[in-house]
């Protein structure tokens, strides 16, 4: 699987337009740098390709050796084959199979939910023992100096341990996406964010963004009201009752406006 050479600036690659977004705001750069966690094979909904495309320089990590063999292979990335916690040394890696791209679902994870998950979609785990580095640690190796514009973090349920090894108020990314697949449940991460200062103001699929609240471009009270909305009405079942009433309520103001 190689690019494709013929690939256009409008080409995007992530799951939830994460890449076209992080584009719009970010359009100004042509130097960035980015660091995906869990990059999987490099090309199925990666939120970093479409910015090495752009010449930005990429950080890629991804533990599962069957992913990161197809990695070498796509990209030109710095790439490190590890799984990445708040400590160095030896983890297991459940490995995902059954279905095409169920790779993607492996995990370090312990959650008992994250394992229901699996076996919920009908597939099996390999256990593979592989080495963890801390974010930190990466870093360093990688002689990075200079400002990070964004991190994606995709782990399947280890999202938490990332963040313990990633020295936060030192490298003050502009914008941190974690996946969140526990429909607003699990508060954890963005409470440990809370304590460096950094506050969710957009969700796109499963995924939480993440900014310094001092970036008054990004963490508007608009962008909190409307991502608190989206927590309120997941979570809520009332909420969701009352989906078919605002959706005639704002219908009504829309045809009184266009009077």
């Amino acid at each position: 699987m190689k690019f494709d050479e013929t690939w256009k600036a409008d080409t995007f690659y992530s799951q939830f337009g994460e890449d076209k977004l992080l584009f719009k705001i970010f359009q100004e750069k042509s130097n960035g740098l980015c660091i995906e966690v869990g990059a999987n094979n490099g090309i199925d909904d990666s939120t970093s390709l479409y910015f090495e495309k752009l010449g930005w320089n990429c950080i890629l990590v991804e533990p599962n050796p069957f992913l990161c063999r197809q990695l070498r292979d796509v990209r030109h990335a710095l790439i490190y084959e590890c799984a990445v916690s708040d400590e160095n040394t030896t983890l297991t890696l459940h490995v995902v199979e059954g279905a095409p791209r169920s790779h993607g679902m492996s995990t370090i994870s312990t959650d008992a939910i994250v394992h229901e998950r699996i076996k919920k979609h009908g597939f099996v785990s390999v256990p593979v023992e592989v080495q963890t580095m801390t974010l930190d640690q990466i870093l360093a190796d990688a002689r990075v100096d200079t400002g990070i514009d964004f991190v994606s973090i995709d782990v399947e349920g280890h999202e938490l341990e990332v963040l313990r090894g990633f020295s936060i108020e030192k490298w003050r990314p502009t914008i941190m996406l974690i996946e969140d697949n526990s429909n607003f449940v699990n508060t954890a991460v963005g409470d440990y964010l809370k304590r460096f200062g950094y506050v969710r103001f957009k969700r796109t699929g499963v995924n939480d963004w993440y900014a310094h609240r001092s970036n008054k471009q990004l963490v508007t009270l608009k962008n909190r009201i409307a991502v608190g909305l989206v927590a309120f009405m997941t979570r809520s079942k009332d909420a969701l009752r009352l989906v078919p009433f605002i959706l005639k309520t704002v219908r009504s103001l829309r045809t009184r406006l266009g009077q």
